[in-house]
């Protein structure tokens, strides 16, 4: 039972979401280790999960969890032993150790720089081209890849190199289910919708909810103020009044107490810092 293009793409895009998901539930467990050994760990953790797929899935002759949205999977012929060590080789381990022996260049290229530096007389040619020859068989393998998805896409058979390699064909699961299942698609673009949503209107709502707040507390420290002609202090008639810069009124006592306690006292009607007060003559 042949399958459709875009369930097999859409079975490798899903199967990479949830490695994906995994890698990041997997990296919070260093948050609380030294910076940087997530990123120094990054292709054996990737490693370890995809092995982790594969030994669930291909290898007991079960789809992965993206082919059984999907409703595909590999057909029997690719459930050899030979195969599926080759395929496991091609997908997961030479990828893993193409990635760390990358980072082991690139520390050494680093390395070399500082020995230059120190030694200008020696020279270090030998690293340099084996990185170039590296690079250029990375073109290649991509140059490869991009040709085997025209392929795909002309003929819709063998979605990866080592699939085509490997000779490892799709087939539809249940021909009477044979058909796009847009659930988790939809579910993703739901939750993008309400975080887009959110990360948009949540400061209007602070904002808004500050306003109103700092609007409430004004009249409430207003209608806790005594009248004009008390002292805002014991909210009796003023001995000795002062007045303030600010245009209000306290008891001598009560304000000099009150400005001398605490050096960043404002003024109880309108608070603000005054500048000044003098003796309020009545």
């Amino acid at each position: 039972m042949s399958c459709n293009r875009v369930q097999q793409r859409d079975a490798t895009i899903l199967d990479d979401e949830i490695a994906g998901l995994m890698r990041d539930s997997t990296s919070r467990l260093f948050d609380k280790f030294r910076p940087g050994i997530v990123e120094l760990l990054s292709p054996e953790v990737n490693a370890l999960i995809r092995s982790f797929i594969f030994t669930c899935s291909t290898l007991v002759h079960s789809p992965t969890p993206g082919m059984k949205l999907q409703n595909v999977q590999f057909c029997q012929s690719a459930f050899r032993g030979r195969i599926l060590f080759m395929y496991y080789v091609l997908s997961i381990a030479m990828p893993y150790m193409w990635k760390r022996f990358a980072y082991f260049l690139t520390a050494q290229k680093a390395r070399n720089r500082r020995h230059e530096a120190s030694n200008p007389k020696k020279s270090s040619w030998q690293s340099e081209d084996f990185v170039a020859f590296m690079k250029r068989l990375e073109a290649m393998v991509s140059v490869c890849q991009f040709l085997n998805l025209l392929i795909f896409l002309r003929n819709g058979c063998f979605r990866s190199l080592e699939e085509r390699l490997l000779g490892m064909k799709l087939k539809a699961i249940d021909q009477q289910t044979c058909m796009m299942n847009f659930e988790p698609i939809t579910r993703q673009q739901l939750w993008q919708t309400f975080t887009d949503l959110g990360s948009t209107f949540l400061p209007v709502l602070v904002y808004c909810y500050r306003r109103i707040a700092n609007k409430l507390q004004k009249k409430h420290k207003l209608s806790l103020t005594p009248p004009g002609d008390c002292c805002l202090l014991c909210g009796s008639r003023p001995q000795t009044p002062y007045i303030t810069s600010c245009k209000h009124v306290y008891c001598y006592y009560c304000l000099h107490l009150s400005a001398s306690e605490d050096v960043d006292f404002v003024c109880l009607a309108c608070g603000s810092h005054f500048q000044s007060s003098r003796r309020l003559i009545i």
